[in-house]
């Protein structure tokens, strides 16, 4: 956060360093940087300095969840400790592409390769043996290599009864 506060009197074109953040460039297309790289250690962040949020109001919409009254409050804070989003909207700008493969129950025992076809490029999915129904496999970063741009790719399994 301190960098793009940085580089708000730069301009959009102060944003095109930063490591992890999506903007809108100057014709208002979506830039998506280049990943930032994950802290190894996250106990190594400070706990936030909780005397300087409006927690009453906090505390007093927070149990409104994706309410109207929440989203249009101005003093909103919404305080994520994990890596990630917790939601999967439909509508919001995800770094990750989803596909469904449907394997038999034999394929599923053993294992199997198959190739996935994105963009005029072909991937290597490895299944493993005895998957469940239902089980995500996750192509970690596939989505540079089939749309030049960061983000995974998901294969969602299922199998045929």
């Amino acid at each position: 956060l301190p960098e793009v506060l940085d580089a708000v009197d730069d301009g959009p074109s102060g944003y095109k360093d930063i490591q992890g953040i999506a903007w809108r460039g100057p014709g208002g297309e979506i830039i998506v940087n280049e990943l930032r790289p994950l802290l190894e250690d996250l106990d190594r962040v400070p706990f936030p300095c909780w005397e300087f949020f409006p927690l009453e109001i906090y505390f007093r919409n927070s149990s409104l969840l994706l309410s109207e009254e929440s989203m249009l409050s101005r003093r909103r804070l919404e305080f994520c400790c994990s890596y990630g989003c917790r939601y999967k909207c439909k509508y919001c700008f995800h770094l990750e592409a989803r596909y469904e493969i449907t394997i038999t129950s034999e394929q599923a025992a053993k294992g199997l390769e198959k190739d996935l076809t994105r963009r005029g490029k072909k991937l290597r999915v490895k299944i493993p043996a005895d998957v469940k129904n239902g089980a995500r496999v996750r192509l970690r970063n596939a989505r540079q290599i089939t749309d030049g741009q960061p983000g995974d790719i998901i294969i969602l399994v299922k199998i045929k009864a």
